[in-house]
């Protein structure tokens, strides 16, 4: 079903969100590789491998094998990236449910229930992950995140497991560093986590029913503790701390001056946008059925980590000696709101099959309809659902994504040479990252910025600034309103309301001077002209 729905509605590509800059990363590698090749120690993909950044340089050998610019091959690689994680979340769910007593068709239908809530409900905003995120690195790493944790947690419940097996885990932990160091943190976070908790659970209960088992949880817990006491030690003493990023952060001694000095991630912004009313309506319904998540060391753990981390002053103060501010909120993710959900519909209908009708499976009832309806946005009075990520998830590629210029795009590649791209700055974005010619510098700085080339005297700029054979893009074909940008706030809504971009009287001066601009191509409100090297002005 998933293929079906990735193969009609296309990869996420809106403009102007950040899968333009991940395009471009990938088109700068396949630049280094045709000019210099891999073998060159001053190539980039020697700095990328150490800026934790190696996923455009993949993508960039198997366009430039293909011979083909990367954004034509953008289809087929979120295809294989967002599979691959649906998969994983579908396995990863089918594994940690076992400790919650499901039967095995039970635990399948948990795992697809989890895979579907994963594709419609984890994000942010009114992002899907999968969508927004699936030419991204995080994906891959994501994946392997869940095969680490499950990797572990096997070797904690085995009491065959070898502990070779926790070679292999350095060895996925040392991908992830390599890939991108947020899932890194993520995983190195829940693998500490877990042990602390499965050894306190094990003290708690005093008792032992398998000794080789105990003893793991007994080795990893005090092992973990002791790394956590070194890692937090390290990163206040050997590095500064960074600023704080208020509101993004905020002083405890808003509330009672003797917590002042002591942050905390702000509630109300990124946190919230991951949680929204679906999230809040999960860990209701999971601690309503706390009793059955009693074994489940990693649910318990994950759901628990915005107390131990975006919540707890001590980590967010350690967090900003390793970290920044503007990324911390990216913990939230660790919420496994699709594999819980998934999980507690599964344990309603086992009630519901088993007693029929009782005061459980009535309220597990309502937890069910609770969260499918939080899923999709609505408003209702004063209650409004705008962390809904079904904006996200709706066919924007031809009305606001590649398809809409892709005919322009299509055309570019086949000029010879690499140009120099003059353009408004929303078309620079695009056009800067998916040709193999070059706008001007910063693209997404630019439209942040709202940069435009056509201000002041543009004319004289045109005529006598240096800009001989580039080629001058005049775009007037509009996108349509962007329902994410409205909602999430990324950018504004009309940001593809192009035309607005261009003065009064731009076509009537390119055609008053057919000796400094010839136009080579036309097609729906679109024009490419070449600006010619007149020997008048030199």
């Amino acid at each position: 079903p998933f293929s079906i729905y990735h193969w009609l509605f296309g990869p996420y590509t809106e403009v102007p969100s950040d899968f333009w800059s991940h395009l471009g990363n990938v088109k700068e590698q396949l630049v280094f590789i045709k000019d210099r090749g891999l073998g060159d120690p001053n190539s980039s993909w020697i700095d990328s491998i150490r800026n934790n950044d190696p996923i455009p340089i993949f993508h960039a050998l198997v366009a430039d094998s293909l011979s083909v610019m990367p954004i034509r091959l953008v289809r087929v690689a979120t295809f294989t990236s967002s599979l691959l994680l649906v998969t994983i979340i579908y396995w990863f769910t089918f594994r940690i449910s076992k400790e919650t007593g499901l039967s095995s068709n039970l635990r399948k239908f948990a795992a697809t229930t989890a895979s579907i809530f994963f594709v419609v409900s984890y994000g942010v905003s009114s992002f899907s992950y999968i969508r927004y995120y699936a030419y991204f690195p995080h994906i891959f790493n994501l994946g392997l995140f869940f095969v680490i944790e499950g990797i572990y947690v096997d070797y904690l419940n085995n009491e065959k497991a070898k502990n070779r097996v926790l070679g292999l885990l350095g060895i996925f932990l040392a991908t992830s560093a390599i890939i991108n160091n947020q899932e890194f943190l993520f995983s190195i976070f829940l693998l500490l986590s877990i042990s602390v908790w499965r050894f306190t659970r094990l003290v708690i209960r005093q008792s032992c029913h398998n000794i080789k088992i105990d003893t793991k949880a007994l080795v990893t817990g005090l092992t973990a503790m002791g790394l956590a006491v070194v890692g937090i030690t390290a990163g206040f003493y050997l590095t500064n701390s960074g600023k704080w990023g208020l509101p993004h952060l905020i002083d405890l001694g808003q509330i009672n001056e003797l917590l002042r000095g002591w942050p905390i991630a702000n509630p109300n912004l990124r946190f919230w946008d991951t949680l929204g009313l679906h999230g809040l309506v999960i860990y209701c319904w999971y601690f309503f059925s706390w009793a059955r998540f009693a074994r489940t060391d990693y649910i318990n753990t994950a759901m628990f980590s915005p107390v131990f981390t975006l919540f707890n002053p001590l980590f967010v103060l350690w967090f900003l000696h390793v970290g920044s501010w503007d990324s911390i909120w990216r913990l939230a993710y660790l919420m496994p709101l699709p594999i819980v959900g998934g999980i507690l519909i599964a344990i309603t209908t086992q009630e519901v099959l088993k007693s029929k009708v009782c005061f459980r499976s009535i309220v597990g009832g309502l937890f069910v309809a609770a969260a499918v309806a939080t899923v999709f946005p609505f408003k209702m009075g004063r209650v409004e659902n705008t962390n809904s990520r079904m904006p996200s998830l709706v066919k924007t590629e031809e009305s606001n994504g590649a398809q809409l210029w892709g005919d322009l795009i299509n055309e570019l590649n086949t000029i010879e040479g690499r140009r120099l791209l003059i353009t408004d700055s929303v078309t620079n974005y695009v056009l800067s990252t998916a040709t193999k010619h070059g706008g001007k510098r910063e693209p997404k700085e630019r439209w942040q910025k709202r940069t435009e080339l056509f201000g002041g005297d543009y004319q004289d700029r045109l005529l006598y600034y240096g800009v001989d054979d580039s080629l001058l893009v005049v775009n007037q074909r509009d996108g349509a309103v962007s329902d994410t940008g409205r909602v999430s706030g990324h950018w504004w809504e009309d940001i593809l309301l192009v035309s607005k971009l261009y003065p009064m009287g731009l076509r009537e001066f390119l055609a008053s001077h057919p000796e400094d601009f010839r136009i080579i191509w036309n097609k729906e409100g679109i024009e490419i002209y070449e600006v010619l090297r007149n020997p008048d002005h030199y």
